[in-house]
């Protein structure tokens, strides 16, 4: 049997309810998993701790929060306020070939948690974070209700993106639905456009009426500008929304890389401590505007790795090793990138049907506040992770 038969096995008999309402095998890619297990070592797991910690730390610092909401447009200032943090945060970073932890990004709403969770599953592991990561995640999605409603009860959830039943991770929508739903929360998978806002009530409703205490944000645009239902529950704390306009700002912003990169101290800066200000450093990368390398972006080219400040999984980047002129004039001038200093991948080499084949990997760490939750490789070839690559995908990560 392949590892991803068993991996559909395993799917089907933890989420038996969304097993029978759809074909699991059309919905999940059988390049999405990776049948092998990354061996790591260990002071990986500490420097991606001792980061998540002093970004945490950051994030508290009422110094960095003035310095961000300094940073904001008139139009987003008025979504920065404090409320609850954001479910399924995560951190990716590259093990670079000297050794070292290198961010790449911050996500506020980082896909393939309760697939890579399955992925332990399926191999027979266990994940060094907790015991039970899907039990985790339900209970931080009940801190985050209870962070904007102390005195109420979670009753209705929704998951929400862009036309969710066409988007190549629906599959794990429907995970997360079951697993509230398991838990005596009705949960609703929706069009984020679909979504209405009573202003005389002053209440968050599906299409059909129902009230909602919590919405689960799969949308990718950050600021809620094509989601004004959303928007409006945010400004009102009509509802808890994780993630938010608030943490993205904060942290997932790609804006703030540039900010930090070009913070001399970090520790003076915003008052956090020396430990925090150091594990910062020595994780962030160079980062700067393309606008503000002026001729020097082009001609230093196979320095940077170029991407668009509001981009996501990876869409519109380029590699300056690789992207043509062309490209570059068109897309990367004119428009809002940044460039960040090429930190290169670790690579593996493993066996694909028999053949010994390299393949490149990043690191993602799951994380709520100050606590990471699990950590998975994405395994690829390519410039990007792409999740196509047969014999990549999500991997399971033993630390030796």
């Amino acid at each position: 049997m392949s590892f991803y038969d068993h991996y559909v096995r395993t799917l089907e008999s933890q989420y038996p309810l969304t097993a029978k309402a759809v074909s699991v095998r059309n919905l999940l890619s059988q390049t999405l998993v990776c049948p092998h297990i990354i061996k790591l070592p260990k002071i990986i797991r500490i420097e991606a701790q001792a980061a998540v910690e002093a970004f945490y730390d950051l994030r508290l610092s009422e110094k960095y929060q003035s310095f961000v909401a300094s940073k904001m447009t008139a139009q987003t200032e008025q979504l920065f306020f404090a409320g609850n943090y954001s479910a399924l945060m995560c951190f990716d970073f590259h093990w670079t070939h000297q050794e070292k932890l290198k961010l790449i990004e911050i996500n506020t709403n980082a896909s393939v948690g309760l697939i890579g969770d399955l992925v332990y599953k399926a191999h027979g592991v266990r994940q060094n974070y907790c015991v039970d990561f899907r039990k985790e995640i339900l209970n931080t999605f009940k801190e985050e209700f209870s962070a904007v409603s102390p005195d109420q009860q979670l009753k209705q959830a929704v998951i929400v993106d862009q036309n969710p039943g066409d988007q190549r991770l629906y599959i794990e929508f429907l995970l997360y639905k079951e697993m509230f739903e398991a838990d005596g929360v009705s949960c609703s998978i929706a069009d984020t456009k679909e979504l209405t806002w009573n202003d005389s009530s002053k209440e968050l409703c599906t299409k059909d009426g129902k009230v909602l205490n919590l919405v689960y944000n799969r949308d990718t645009d950050f600021y809620l500008d094509s989601a004004p239902a959303v928007k409006n529950a945010w400004l009102a704390r009509a509802a808890a929304i994780s993630p938010n306009p608030n943490e993205y700002a904060l942290l997932a912003d790609k804006q703030r890389l540039e900010d930090l990169a070009e913070t001399a101290d970090l520790s003076a800066a915003f008052g956090i401590s020396p430990q925090s200000a150091s594990a910062i450093q020595n994780t962030i990368l160079k980062t700067t505007s393309v606008k503000a390398l002026g001729d020097k972006a082009w001609d230093n080219r196979k320095y940077w790795f170029f991407k668009p400040k509001r981009s996501y999984g990876g869409k519109a980047v380029y590699r300056g090793a690789s992207v043509s002129r062309n490209t570059f004039e068109k897309q990367v001038e004119p428009n809002d990138y940044l460039a960040q200093e090429f930190a290169p991948p670790s690579s593996v080499t493993l066996d694909q049907n028999g053949k010994e084949e390299e393949y490149k990997y990043d690191l993602r760490f799951f994380a709520y506040k100050n606590k990471i939750q699990l950590a998975v490789a994405r395994v690829y070839q390519g410039q990007t992770t792409n999740a196509q690559t047969p014999g990549g995908g999500i991997a399971a990560i033993q630390w030796i």
